[in-house]
């Protein structure tokens, strides 16, 4: 996919100093439990995940006070996908160009209307910087969607990159890869689609215009074409 270089600096925020548990161990496309880090005490909301070709609910789930949910989402009605085509990026393509899919995100609310959404890191949050190998799911600042629905198998391919996304038949995870970095700017990134994220990976929640990870320059898009990652920046705008 394409990339052009670009660098992050971290936001002074309130850190957690304790351990830091991951997802559940079976944290997969279809379901999952999170525990959010930094999460304002006994604070309660609810999370959204939203179908980003009709930008209708799939499944509302609340969040308690803790900052815990979990998550089942069900198959997806052909009406409720997009051909993967209509989905792409420029110089972004599929094989096969006949597959189905729907891009979807997880946006919140607090029971005093803050919109946030969850995103999840491998890495210490108050690291200075990024190194390669470091990933991150659901990160929207630049980055993709969490999650994606596909009617059948599927690889995407984008010029300057000779990596494959590869989606399954039914849901599928999305996490970014940093593949290059040269003195704090990444250089090289990829897109990537796990079975299932590992216990490295630890869940905060992104409030309104605060940015956890604040980035300096255009990076790394993910494959989704600008039009559908504006319908994403609206929903956090509600």
């Amino acid at each position: 996919m394409k990339t052009t270089p670009l660098k992050l600096a971290f936001t002074g925020l309130l850190l957690v100093l304790t351990a830091c548990p991951g997802p559940a161990t079976g944290f997969t496309g279809e379901k999952g439990a999170v525990r959010m880090q930094n999460w304002p005490g006994s604070t309660a909301a609810a999370v959204s995940f939203v179908n980003l070709n009709n930008l209708e609910p799939i499944v509302n789930v609340e969040v308690s006070s803790q900052g815990e949910f979990d998550y089942r989402l069900p198959a997806l009605d052909a009406a409720d996908l997009a051909l993967v085509g209509d989905l792409l990026g420029s110089g972004c393509s599929a094989n096969p160009a006949t597959a189905n899919l729907a891009p979807v995100v997880a946006i919140g609310q607090t029971e005093d209307k803050q919109s946030f959404y969850p995103f999840a890191i491998d890495f210490p949050l108050e690291a200075p910087s990024l190194r390669k190998g470091n990933r991150l799911f659901n990160y929207l600042d630049g980055f993709d969607v969490g999650w994606y629905y596909s009617d059948r198998d599927v690889e995407i391919t984008c010029s300057g990159s000779s990596d494959k996304l590869k989606f399954r038949k039914g849901w599928n995870l999305s996490v970014v890869e940093i593949t290059g970095v040269q003195d704090g700017t990444i250089t090289d990134a990829r897109q990537i689609s796990p079975d299932s994220l590992d216990s490295s990976f630890a869940f905060y929640p992104e409030f309104g215009t605060a940015r956890s990870l604040r980035l300096e320059a255009e990076g790394f898009t993910g494959i989704l074409n600008p039009e559908y990652r504006a319908r994403a920046a609206r929903l956090l705008e509600r």
